[in-house]
């Protein structure tokens, strides 16, 4: 069997069948190399033909097989990081970004928009890091803009790009649309579980007068970030007792 990838010579490849497996199908894979160009999926064709010292061997050639190339490499958002995967979303301490290559960002690739009030919150992207080969660019913001409330975050497709290429946002292999995540707070909920309950009460009083550096010391329960979990936080958590978060 010989391959024709479209790059050159043919590739030869044998298989053999015994008379009692003749019918019986074998499998030859075909590894394609990243080429570096956004493309998107699209479809090729494989030609092959066949050949054997069998009399008996009938085959018509060549013959053609066609696939799907999915192509992944436009530039995308691998991950938005909230509280560094920390389910709490009693404050929100830290966003990180995390793209699947190494881009480069501009002013104005960020917005932010509390869903629940319609309020657009002053954002932008802060230090970056090039680990294993992807850029990780980590969100700076007011954290007092940060009320109670669901968030829209955007990657605006325009201000990032690698290559010469910008943000595929929607993963679809087309470069241009925009990144769309969404997330919440809710002072108080330590578990991730859209209220303050009984549960996120018994995990505050674990941590009451307790400071940095100390046991049980609980950043999520320091409302007012000074270092401790005190009076002041108690009022703020007792205020959120029993609320919710709907979707």
């Amino acid at each position: 069997m010989q391959l024709d990838l479209g790059a050159g010579a043919g590739q030869p490849i044998e298989l053999t069948f015994m008379p009692g497996e003749a019918l019986i199908s074998q499998a030859v894979t075909v590894i394609a190399v990243d080429d570096g160009t956004i493309e998107g999926p699209h479809s090729a064709t494989i030609m092959y033909t066949a050949s054997s010292n069998d009399p008996n061997f009938n085959i018509s050639s060549p013959v053609e097989t066609f696939v799907t190339i999915e192509d992944n490499d436009s530039v995308r958002v691998a991950e938005v990081r909230i509280n560094d995967d920390d389910v709490q979303r009693s404050t929100i301490e830290r966003i990180d970004v995390v793209f699947n290559t190494i881009v480069d960002l501009f002013p104005g690739a960020l917005e932010l928009i509390n869903k629940t009030t319609n309020q657009t919150i002053p954002i932008a992207f802060g230090s970056t890091q090039m680990i294993d080969g992807r850029t990780v660019a980590s969100v700076t913001y007011d954290a007092t803009e940060l009320v109670d409330g669901n968030y829209q975050i955007q990657i605006v497709s325009d201000f990032v790009s690698a290559g010469g290429f910008l943000l595929d946002g929607d993963a679809d292999g087309v470069a241009g649309e925009n990144y769309v995540d969404s997330f919440y707070r809710l002072l108080g909920d330590s578990d991730g579980d859209r209220d303050v309950d009984a549960q996120d009460f018994g995990r505050f009083a674990l941590t009451y007068l307790k400071g940095e550096g100390q046991d049980r010391f609980n950043s999520a329960f320091d409302f007012d970030r000074d270092g401790d979990v005190d009076g002041l936080d108690y009022g703020l958590f007792e205020s959120r007792f029993s609320k919710s978060i709907p979707f």
